[in-house]
């Protein structure tokens, strides 16, 4: 009987270390696989944040840019307006008329 008992335990213990360890070693491997694959593409999607959000604030800088450029260009026609009116004006009061 105690005979039988060690018998089995050998079979399961031989079971566990023929079937079973290499089993999880290979599923161990390739989670590991896994893992590896989706930190390089999270990496990438890191990179390619960082990458949009300096695109996105050059973009903003250069907008910023082009309005203040805009707002200047906008007064300074205003002020060539204002100026055309008053020599209009000073002409008119000169007995000069536009036809």
């Amino acid at each position: 009987m105690m005979h039988n008992i060690l018998s089995e335990i050998q079979a399961k213990i031989t079971g566990i270390r023929d079937v079973l360890i290499p089993l999880l070693q290979a599923e161990i491997e390739t989670k590991d696989g896994e893992i590896k694959a989706l930190n390089s593409i999270l990496n990438d999607a890191r990179l390619n944040l960082s990458e949009a959000e300096d695109n996105l604030s050059a973009t903003q800088n250069r907008w910023i840019e082009r309005t203040a450029s805009h707002n200047t260009l906008i007064q300074q026609y205003d002020n060539e307006l204002l100026a055309i009116k008053d020599a209009e004006n000073a002409l008119k009061k000169g007995g000069i008329f536009r036809q």
